[in-house]
C-alpha cells in the first residue's frame, strides 16, 4: 500500500510503500530527464542518499501492485540484481524484466 501523504499529492516527487517502508522515487530519470547506464544509475542514486532497488524490491511494487496513482507516467528501472557478467536485471510497471547490458540506458527509479 502507497502512503499518499508523502506520494505524489504532497510534491515531493516521492512515495512511500507502506508495506515495505521503502520510498520511492516517482520518476525514473536523472534531473535533466536522460536515461542512464547502469553505473549513473548507481552514482545518481547515491548521490540523492539512496540506491537501486533490488529485482525482488522493484517486482513489489509492478504488476498488480502498481499504482498510477503514485507513478502516473509509469517507469521501467535497473535493478542492483545482476543477471551474469555485465548484465543486470532490469524491472517495468508491468511486472516485465529484461536481462540488460550495463551499458545500455535504462531508467533510475531510487528507493530508500
Amino acid at each position: 500500500m502507497l502512503d499518499a501523504g508523502v506520494g505524489p499529492r504532497d510534491g515531493s516527487g516521492q512515495v512511500k510503500d507502506t508495506s515495505t517502508g521503502l520510498v520511492w522515487d516517482r520518476f525514473p530519470y536523472d534531473d535533466q530527464g536522460n536515461y542512464l547506464t547502469q553505473a549513473q544509475a548507481i552514482a545518481y542514486c547515491q548521490g540523492k542518499g539512496a540506491r537501486l532497488p533490488t529485482k525482488d524490491e522493484a517486482l513489489g511494487i509492478s504488476g498488480v501492485s502498481y499504482d498510477a496513482c503514485a507513478w502516473p507516467g509509469g517507469w521501467y528501472t535497473w535493478t542492483s540484481t545482476s543477471a551474469g557478467a555485465g548484465l543486470a536485471w532490469s524491472v517495468d510497471d508491468d511486472g516485465s524484466t529484461s536481462q540488460d547490458d550495463v551499458g545500455d540506458s535504462d531508467g533510475a527509479l531510487c528507493v530508500r
